[in-house]
């Protein structure tokens, strides 16, 4: 079995497989270094799914989702449904990354004007999204929002750092800037609170 030896968090991992024995079950497990073969994070036939396939594979391309935690690990290739393991892969390493960080890039912050915000290290998931908050407002309650291309409309391909630009059309007091993760309310940053006169 065949894998890179360094990824990022999250990173999806092509893992080619050869000479295979062929039976409909043989299976693909990912394990952290050191876990038992009981012990998997996840599994796959060889078809890249849990539904095994009509006739058996003996050469196949399997895509994991590595975890999002560091550390290393391994791959591992068991016959036929068993744990009669057959082959392990080199050592895969997650690399911890920078953290998120969002910087209001802007100033003098008067009302009506734009105001810069610049992402750095995000995930590169297409509907990560930033909101601009009053300073006490509730995580679900963005005044204005934006995916990190800018627009309202998600980019087909994520990015990691951008950018954006918003008009403050609001009244004077605190604000923030918050950083969440592929369309939810998982928070990854909030910038300093800045004041609009």
């Amino acid at each position: 079995m065949v894998g890179p030896a360094t990824v990022a968090p999250g990173a999806s991992v092509q893992l080619e497989v050869t000479n295979g024995p062929g039976n409909p079950t043989d299976f693909i497990g990912l394990f952290a270094s050191g876990a038992t073969d009981l012990q998997h994070l996840d599994w796959k036939y060889l078809n890249g799914s849990r539904t095994a396939p009509a006739s058996g594979l003996t050469t196949a391309t399997v895509t994991f989702t590595m975890p999002a935690t560091a550390g290393t690990y391994t791959f591992r290739f068991f016959r036929n449904g068993t744990y009669d393991k057959i082959a392990t892969s080199t050592p895969v390493t997650v690399e911890a990354s920078d953290p998120p960080t969002l910087r209001v890039i802007s100033s003098p912050r008067y009302r009506g004007l734009p105001v810069r915000v610049a992402v750095e290290n995000g995930p590169g998931t297409p509907t990560d999204w930033v909101g601009l908050y009053a300073a006490s407002g509730a995580d679900a309650n963005p005044i204005r929002w934006k995916y990190l291309n800018g627009a309202q409309t998600p980019p087909t391909q994520g990015l990691t750092d951008a950018t954006l630009i918003f008009r403050l059309a609001v009244p004077a007091g605190g604000y923030n800037f918050r950083f969440f993760r592929n369309g939810s309310l998982e928070k990854l940053a909030t910038s300093e609170t800045f004041v609009v006169r």
